[in-house]
């Protein structure tokens, strides 16, 4: 499942981790896995640039339906409980994500969003409510997170822009 800091950075090359969110894009397709893409990530992300730049052919897109709203509810109230003061919780597009992700049988979250997406992620799966695990770009390239994202791994250096200085 891709987040939409993933794909900003995938289409941004002055983003920091451009780099390793091309990396792991490449990889996927190499290991010819699902990318599943939610209408969620869709509307979050024209709003910067056309999606229809980075290929649409490559994605499976997941439109968010009745069912993914409920489990997104279940999730949500799992990671933000209502109280007596606030007994409306406005559900963020990470949970929704998280939601379809579920639904979908989705191992891997590849995201830039370590403060949000990351948490929720952990905190649920930890939960035993999701059995997927946040890849984040800023821990570098590791092709293994993709097969198996709960192994430590060993993240390999990208080789540096333009040539090599002796």
């Amino acid at each position: 499942m891709l987040d939409t800091s993933f794909l900003i950075a995938y289409a941004d090359p002055e983003r920091e981790h451009h780099a390793v969110a091309k990396a792991y894009f490449r990889e996927a397709i190499r290991l010819n896995l699902p990318l599943l893409l939610s209408t969620l990530v869709v509307a979050e992300f024209e709003r910067r640039q056309p999606l229809s730049q980075l290929g649409l052919h490559n994605f499976r897109v997941l439109p968010f339906n009745f069912d993914d709203g409920q489990e997104a509810a279940r999730l949500a109230e799992e990671l933000f409980p209502k109280d007596a003061e606030n007994d409306r919780v406005c559900l963020v597009a990470d949970v929704k994500i998280l939601a379809q992700a579920k639904r979908a049988g989705a191992r891997v979250i590849l995201t830039e969003d370590h403060k949000s997406m990351a948490k929720y992620v952990d905190g649920l799966r930890q939960k035993g409510l999701i059995d997927c695990y946040p890849v984040l770009t800023k821990d570098g390239f590791d092709a293994g997170k993709l097969i198996d994202p709960a192994t430590p791994g060993l993240p390999f250096p990208l080789p540096a822009a333009g040539p090599v200085k002796t």
